[in-house]
């Protein structure tokens, strides 16, 4: 009677994973490739290291080199933004809102400011001084520039 309960448990398990097995071998894993960081024209650094991003989208960079404060904004767009997460920051969509929650309780920063599209996006870096962001590749426009990451 024990092992029919247990055979039973083992096959509801069984069919528990392969209900699920397709819906996770379809989801891509995007990578930094799919994801451009782009400044504002006046930003003087052309480049910039993977740890320099992730001090900034962190809050711990807050001045370019030349000393003009650096304006860095987000996207609220799910695969975009968790892309960007994933490659250059290193956290989850979770973890990075927990981030910036316990940051702005604190008193510590103001949690950065997002936009809906990345046209949005591209608007702005394009207008404002010391702005940067990153999109999807096919939204970059010639009112910004791409940062070459090293």
């Amino acid at each position: 009677m024990y092992a029919i309960k247990l055979t039973r448990f083992a096959m509801i398990l069984f069919l528990a994973f392969l209900a699920f097995l397709p819906v996770t071998a379809f989801v891509s894993d995007a990578n930094a490739e799919d994801i451009v960081v782009i400044c504002n024209k006046n930003v003087a650094e052309d480049t910039l290291a993977p740890d320099e991003i992730r001090q900034i989208f962190l809050g711990k960079k807050t001045r370019w080199n030349d000393n003009r404060k650096i304006d860095f904004v987000t996207l609220r767009q799910d695969q975009p933004h968790k892309t960007f997460l994933k490659a250059f920051i290193g956290k989850t969509v979770a973890q990075y809102r927990n981030y910036w929650r316990k940051i702005v309780f604190t008193g510590k920063g103001r949690a950065p400011r997002s936009f809906k599209t990345p046209s949005d996006m591209v608007a702005y870096v394009a207008r404002n001084d010391g702005a940067i962001g990153y999109v999807p590749p096919d939204t970059v426009s010639e009112d910004v520039k791409i940062i070459v990451t090293q």
